[in-house]
């Protein structure tokens, strides 16, 4: 410090003020320096110092003296320059007048455009787009070969979650474990995945009490639902004593998530909830995500397969969710051996990666954030820019059949009346089902307030841009007196949005075209008996409290929206 040095060279000669001034000062200008002249500016400062001394040195009239400043002088030098390295992550080569900055978090997808920099020195502005955190999500290097830029001959496995054997936490010994599995190859004869241990005797792995095991559990892990019958979806590779086939095929997608899907996959909401979110999840969990993953259909979890169809794997690509994370579309194991003809090579598909296990990773069940998924959708979609409108957006779902708000032209004549500064915009169900995901995820992003029937139709809520808010009706549970949320457990980690579950009464129910048929539908013996009585399937009829609560919720969310992206509201409706 410099009162350190001022106190060792007094003694030993008498140096005029103004080199004090340079050495206490000094350091001044070393912190003043910016990390683009970083070392221009610390190379300037120890010089400074230096000279100082030198200064003092020739003015001292002792030869001992002058020695000594001089070997002070030079160590002082060095250590000025190896602690500008370790302060400004300086290298020897760094050029003169350029930008040093800590490495950024990676992006969701590459891009060929040169990354915009800022200097680590100063805090970094706030980015009022919608997206200004939600690329930033993990994606996979790509697949490492050895040295030799070749593929190993043989499997490797690693798992995370419970340890083999251990049945003891939450009694899921294999729910709670994800596995990823390097070089291993789908048998098109018996549509078995084959691990190849080689063929030395060393166990594959041990369990808790020490026991070895050279063959893999039935139960590794579960690809399908924790929650969905039949709830066991055991499944593991076989292991073989053998290497890899020389000339094996290989997939050309460098990822491939093997998972169950379900028949209750027919349902929007359910294909997103209870599939989509968990393969993505799972994928992300082990470091592996990539727009360029295989989606692998494992042994279906129920009895109706077609249920694919529906939004998994349609006839109409540009409305497939799949395509939300994957540009390539589900294939299951008998699929994906018919792309080959018959032959020796052809027998086998291997896979640079396979992930398999997404049963515990449920939006329900994990806490995992949904933002990244609706990154890599957006993404995947084509819809790299997203801006906030000048003017609020309001948008009301209607749909038919089951939940359904049957008074909705008073909901939105109530809106328009209340808001005439906003743009109020009803969108059917029905249509919204038609559209392309991509022009779904447009619709969803240019709304600031979305109002919805709680259910399947409630999931759009999810690709709403950060910041907005939703206003989920809830329904009524005569048991306890109060409105609930259907769809609640999956709303825990929606992290972005202003969610409101909107509270209902019973006399909303008044009036509706579906009573009391919707009290005895197909899940009433078993809710009525486990929850004592949802009335989950009935529609609802607004009565004139319940607007004046809406009217109240929708004009707080108008007005966080403005103050959160600095809009400013007009009592009537600009031209």
């Amino acid at each position: 410090s410099p009162h350190h040095q001022f106190a060792f060279a007094q003694p030993a000669t008498k140096i005029p003020a103004g080199w004090f001034y340079l050495i206490q000062h000094s350091s001044w200008i070393s912190t003043r320096a910016t990390v683009r002249h970083a070392r221009t500016e610390v190379y300037k400062a120890s010089l400074l110092q230096t000279a100082a001394w030198m200064g003092g040195c020739m003015a001292s009239p002792q030869l001992l003296a002058c020695i000594l400043c001089l070997v002070v002088s030079a160590g002082f030098f060095f250590l000025a320059n190896s602690r500008s390295r370790a302060t400004y992550g300086l290298v020897p080569n760094f050029p003169a007048n350029t930008t040093n900055t800590r490495e950024p978090a990676a992006p969701l997808l590459r891009s060929s455009a040169p990354a915009k920099t800022q200097p680590c020195v100063e805090p970094p502005a706030r980015n009022r787009s919608a997206n200004s955190d939600s690329r930033m999500i993990v994606e996979t290097a790509g697949i490492r070969l050895n040295s030799r830029g070749r593929r190993s001959r043989y499997s490797t496995f690693s798992c995370t979650g419970v340890e083999y054997g251990d049945k003891t936490r939450g009694g899921c010994p294999h729910y709670c474990r994800v596995c990823q599995f390097s070089n291993v190859c789908l048998n098109h004869s018996s549509l078995e995945i084959q691990f190849y241990r080689g063929e030395d005797k060393t166990p594959l792995y041990y369990s808790q009490t020490g026991a070895a095991h050279y063959n893999f559990p039935t139960g590794l892990v579960t690809t399908g639902h924790i929650a969905i019958q039949p709830s066991k979806m055991n499944w593991s590779p076989r292991a073989v004593s053998q290497s890899v086939p020389n000339g094996a095929h290989y997939s050309k997608a460098p990822v491939t998530a093997f998972v169950s899907l379900n028949d209750y996959a027919g349902n929007f909401g359910h294909a997103m909830w209870d599939f989509m979110y968990p393969v993505f999840n799972t994928v992300q969990l082990v470091n592996l995500y990539t727009p360029d993953f295989q989606l692998l259909l494992a042994e279906h979890q129920g009895e109706n397969p077609a249920v694919a169809s529906a939004f998994i794997a349609p006839e109409d690509p540009k409305r497939s969710i799949t395509a939300l994370i994957s540009r390539h579309p589900a294939v299951t194991p008998q699929g994906l051996a018919a792309l080959h003809p018959q032959g020796t090579e052809a027998e086998l598909t291997c896979f640079d990666k396979l992930v398999a296990g997404s049963g515990g990773m449920q939006t329900a069940y994990q806490r995992v954030r949904m933002l990244p998924f609706r990154a890599a959708a957006f993404v995947n979609m084509g819809i790299e820019t997203e801006t906030q409108p000048e003017r609020p957006r309001i948008t009301v779902l209607t749909k038919k059949g089951r939940r359904v708000i049957e008074n909705s032209d008073e909901v939105v004549d109530r809106l328009t009346t209340a808001f005439p500064y906003a743009d109020i915009v009803t969108v059917d169900g029905k249509d919204l089902a038609m559209m392309s995901m991509k022009s779904q995820l447009e619709e969803m992003s240019r709304t600031t307030v979305l109002v919805t029937p709680c259910g399947g139709m409630a999931t759009m809520l999810a690709f709403l841009q950060p910041g907005a808010t939703a206003v989920v009706m809830n329904l009524w549970h005569t048991g306890r007196n109060t409105s609930v949320q259907i769809d609640d457990y999956n709303f825990w980690n929606v992290e972005y949005l202003n969610l409101k579950q909107f509270p209902v009464t019973l006399e909303d129910y008044d009036g509706t075209s579906d009573r009391p048929k919707c009290e005895i539908s197909r899940w009433s013996h078993s809710m009525e008996l486990k929850e004592g009585g949802q009335l989950r399937d009935c529609n609802l009829r607004l009565k004139k409290r319940s607007l004046n609560r809406l009217e109240n919720v929708v004009s707080r969310a108008l007005k966080t929206w403005a103050a959160e992206y600095g809009r400013s509201f007009h009592t009537e409706k600009t031209p």
